[in-house]
């Protein structure tokens, strides 16, 4: 027999009060071999394993309520890839818009206005989400493929034909903007 084994009637009944139940080489409990004779579960034994496991699944919940809001967090970017003290004004045709989370886009065959060089490129715009767009007057059918756009965005640091929109006027003449967070056109 171990030394777990030879342990007092105490000494058991202090460690199982803790929540630690001391095993036997041979795998059985101590307490069990005392209070039984032979291997086996102890009546009182499922009491505790039950608070046990509450308390498991207790810390199992916070663990994964923690990472949750983390991932949250780490989910949602900043605006510093984009270049908001030079903003460029385009003009061109849509050729897609995306009404989705987390991040509306227009998609535009577009030359800058203010640029010698009239080169049109399919620009992948970025607007806020849509729950941010309805609130300041954004419907999601009113940008449709075909349509001709003037739109005002920060564009991407890098030099590739993506950009934050500040504001976009549609061919009706309507001006909208992106939004709070994306901050206002510095250019007209």
């Amino acid at each position: 027999m171990s030394t777990l084994g030879r342990l007092s009637r105490s000494d058991k009944s202090f460690k199982r009060g803790c929540g630690f139940s001391p095993v036997s080489d041979s795998g059985a409990r101590a307490d069990d071999n005392l209070r039984t004779g032979h291997t086996g579960v102890f009546e009182g034994d499922t009491r505790m394993a039950k608070g046990t496991t509450a308390w498991a699944c207790a810390c199992t919940f916070v663990v994964v309520l923690i990472l949750g809001a983390a991932h949250g967090a780490y989910a949602h970017h900043s605006f510093a890839m984009f270049d908001n003290e030079n903003q460029i004004k385009l003009q061109g045709k849509v050729t897609h818009f995306q009404w989705t989370n987390p991040h509306v886009y227009i998609e535009v065959d577009a030359a800058s206005v203010y640029s010698e060089d009239k080169t049109v490129k399919n620009w992948t715009i970025e607007c806020a989400n849509p729950g941010i767009l309805n609130r300041i007057g954004w419907k999601f059918n009113m940008i449709k493929p075909g349509d001709e756009v003037t739109i005002i965005v920060a564009p991407l640091r890098s030099g590739e034909p993506g950009a934050l929109l500040k504001q976009v006027t549609l061919p009706d003449g309507r001006v909208f903007a992106n939004g709070g967070p994306a901050g206002p056109a510095l250019i007209q």
